[in-house]
């Protein structure tokens, strides 16, 4: 049955979740979108699996050369198994090596009307509840399930900070260890010699000290 989502909380907007059956989750997208330009085209991928698989679009909206891509890497390759939409993802994603996402997914139906309406693909597999949204550019993993039910100025803010909260995080750890280690003179004084008192008796240097500061993190999260 179609349950309230459990991941991407929002202020706003539908609380309903994809499910585990293909069927059920086009008529979630059918609901929304009430028009005949919304169609579907169907596969079945994995030679003993043959799991049932929909490809939705909005016709005249998506582009087509995006749907004929998403057929050329649907079969570009042979698998015995496909269980899950995150199998067919790391399959049909162009730099396999990449340790970054190039596929956005959900579980919440109403942004996936949302980005249908924006001319995105779906893809949705049976027996799986995550759907993915193709194609996928940066900024779009940095958006929330009710920005657009939300204000555009405070939709904007809050991206806003999203974005510096990426820069952030991937400069602060190496400008702190450039500051603490090369460049003495980048800090005042009086917060160069707190950092120097809080690292007497530290056996690790600034760079240990960051890394296992950053594997803490991922601990944590992982548990």
């Amino acid at each position: 049955g179609v349950t309230q989502a459990d991941s991407e909380k929002g202020l706003r907007g539908s609380d309903e979740s994809f499910c585990d059956s293909v069927k059920t989750n086009a008529s979630l997208l059918r609901k929304r979108i009430r028009s005949p330009r919304l169609k579907v085209r169907e596969y079945y991928v994995g030679t003993k699996s043959n799991t049932l698989t929909y490809l939705m679009y909005m016709e005249g909206i998506v582009e087509p050369e995006i749907l004929k891509r998403i057929e050329e890497r649907l079969a570009a390759y042979r698998i015995d198994r496909i269980l899950d939409s995150g199998t067919e993802q790391q399959l049909i994603v162009e730099q396999g090596r990449s340790p970054f996402p190039q596929i956005q997914s959900t579980r919440r139906p109403s942004f996936a009307a949302e980005e249908l309406m924006e001319g995105r693909a779906v893809l949705i597999f049976d027996n799986s509840p995550e759907v993915l949204l193709l194609p996928s550019a940066f900024q779009d993993f940095l958006t929330a399930a009710d920005d657009s039910f939300l204000n555009y100025q405070i939709v904007s803010m809050i991206r806003g900070l999203r974005y510096l909260a990426c820069f952030f995080a991937m400069t602060f750890p190496g400008l702190y260890i450039v500051a603490c280690s090369y460049e003495n003179m980048m800090l005042p004084a009086d917060l160069l010699l707190a950092v120097q008192k809080a690292a007497e008796g530290n056996p690790f240097g600034a760079p240990v000290e960051i890394l296992m500061m950053e594997i803490s993190f991922e601990l944590l999260r992982e548990a």
